[in-house]
Formats: C-alpha cells, structure tokens, sequence
C-alpha cells in the first residue's frame, strides 16, 4: 500500500534527535492541536500544528497535513530514515525549517521586569518551598536546594505540576542571570518525582531550551509576557513568577 506523504515544516534538533533513535513509540497525550508521542526511553515529541508555539519537543506540520493523520492507526519509528509512520501516512522531516530551541539568554535586560505585573499567586506550600530554593541559591547551600527542588518536584497537578513549572522557572532564571552553576542539581533532583512531559521539559531547561514565547520574552518583545501567561492552565503564569523572584532575588 502506498503511504500518504506528510511534510513536516519545522522541528527542533531534539525533535529530529528523537526520529533517528526511537525503535517505537506511543500515543502520551492526544489533543485537537496537538499529539505527543513517547518513545522507548520516556523522550517525548510533541507533533503539533502552527497554532501552538514551537518547543524544544516539537514537530511542527500544517493544519491541512496535522488533519489528515489517522492517530488511531498503527504508530511506527523508522530510525534509519527519521521517519514516523501514522496509520497510512509517513512523517518526512527532510526539508524542514530547523528551529534553535535556546534562546539568546545572555541578550536579557533587566529592566524589562519593571514593566511587567502579573495577577498570579502560587499555592502557599509552593510559596514556602520556592522561598527557601531561593534562598539556597543566595547561600549557594547545596542540601537547601536539593529539599527544595525535591519538594517542589511533581508538586500539584497536571501534565506539569505547578511545582515543576516553578522550577523552570528558576533554572530559566539562572540561565537569564548567566549563573548556570545550579541548574544541574535542581533538574537532576526533580527528574524522578514527577511525570514523563514533566522530566522531558526539565531536561529542555537544563540545557538552556525554551518554547517560541520565551524566547521572544528575552528579546523584549511585546506581547511575550501575554503569550507565556497564556500557555497550559497556570503552567506559563507559575513559570514566570518564579523567573521573576529568582532574578530580581539574585541578581
């Protein structure tokens, strides 16, 4: 039978990292805009169409070519041609549009977090556990750190608990601040105590990876704040105030 060609548009190098080693995958989540997908060793892809700002996990295709995949089909990985086969369809990522999921965090100015104000209060137990993260940091006190990141760590609920969305947050910060120096410890502390999209998101912030949003925050843009507020529940609202403490904390 022959497969119905769908053409990705663009992808991060994660994204093509995960086509060229996965063996087989699964449907993780399912929604009207976007599929993540988990392969044998929890990496996520994120499959999306245009509407959803590009990630460090994504594959981004039309909206025609995304409408056109039978999810309920059989999934196959072909490592050796970084293909994904949907039902009667394949996936080709070959001349796609490769998007840097790190932004230029060095670029930061401070003095755009005086403009900003965001109408958001955490829960208070993540309040106190952020505090004292924070706090760790300003001593530079590895056990303190440590308690925090694991308390905070699939604190809540969600795809990404809130708790986790902090700790982004805070890693995002650091890098901001140019003192990456912690980010390791926080994500490798909170890597086993909470969900799959969560750890693989977490990774994505170790390594200094952002969604599209951020990226235009770092640059000033207007109308960033607005669009990381506006992404998950409460996950982009969580993330930025805990950028914000964070920085304004430590720098």
């Amino acid at each position: 039978m022959t497969l119905t060609k769908i053409f990705a548009t663009s992808g991060s190098r994660r994204a093509q990292g995960w086509l060229s080693r996965s063996k087989k995958c699964r449907i993780l989540h399912h929604f009207d805009q976007v599929v993540n997908l988990v392969n044998e060793r929890a990496e996520v892809l994120s499959v999306h169409v245009p509407a959803i700002p590009l990630g460090p996990l994504s594959l981004q295709l039309s909206e025609e070519e995304f409408r056109r995949l039978d999810w309920q089909g059989r999934l196959k990985v072909d490592a050796e041609s970084c293909q994904l086969k949907v039902g009667h369809a394949v996936i080709n990522n070959t001349d796609l549009t490769v998007w840097s999921a790190t932004p230029e965090w060095q670029k930061f100015d401070p003095r755009l977090l005086k403009n900003i104000c965001i109408d958001h209060k955490l829960n208070f137990d993540i309040i106190a556990w952020l505090d004292q993260l924070r706090q760790g940091l300003e001593l530079k006190q590895r056990p303190i750190i440590t308690e925090a990141a694991r308390s905070l760590a699939g604190r809540g609920i969600g795809l990404t608990p809130a708790g986790d969305d902090v700790l982004i947050g805070v890693m995002y910060a650091l890098w901001a601040l140019n003192k990456p120096v912690w980010v390791d410890l926080i994500g490798q502390t909170a890597f086993p105590y909470t969900t799959t999209l969560s750890q693989n998101f977490i990774q994505c912030a170790m390594a200094g990876e952002a969604i599209q949003p951020w990226h235009d925050f770092i640059h000033g843009d207007v109308g960033a704040t607005d669009s990381i507020a506006a992404i998950g529940h409460s996950s982009g609202k969580d993330s930025l105030t805990a950028f914000m403490s964070v920085f304004k904390q430590l720098s």
